[in-house]
């Protein structure tokens, strides 16, 4: 039941930019957003602010010597990243290989 007219291409009623754009977990709507850049987001200013405080922690303390204070600097990195990485399967911004 397609319907066509000579400026505009409908499918069941709908246009075509209204249809469902599948893919990930997120549901599968159609969402108009302006993407911030990685570096204006909260979650990376936390970390670069934990890094910082760390890196202070290690220069100022003497019980805090440099392995340690590169071992908690990579646990704070890669929680970022597996947090990121998380966030973006529940939005549903990945693509799934068939």
């Amino acid at each position: 039941m397609s319907t066509q007219f000579s400026d505009e291409q409908t499918t069941r009623g709908y246009p075509q930019h209204e249809q469902h754009q599948g893919g990930g977990w997120g549901g599968g709507q159609s969402r108009r957003r302006r993407e911030k850049p990685f570096f204006l987001t909260s979650e990376f200013l936390t970390m670069l602010a934990v890094i910082a405080a760390i890196a202070i922690a290690a220069a100022v303390a003497d019980n805090l010597d440099a392995r340690r204070a590169w071992t908690l600097i990579t646990v704070a990195a890669a929680a970022y990243i597996i947090s990121r990485g998380l966030s973006k399967i529940g939005r549903g911004d990945g693509h799934v290989d068939n």
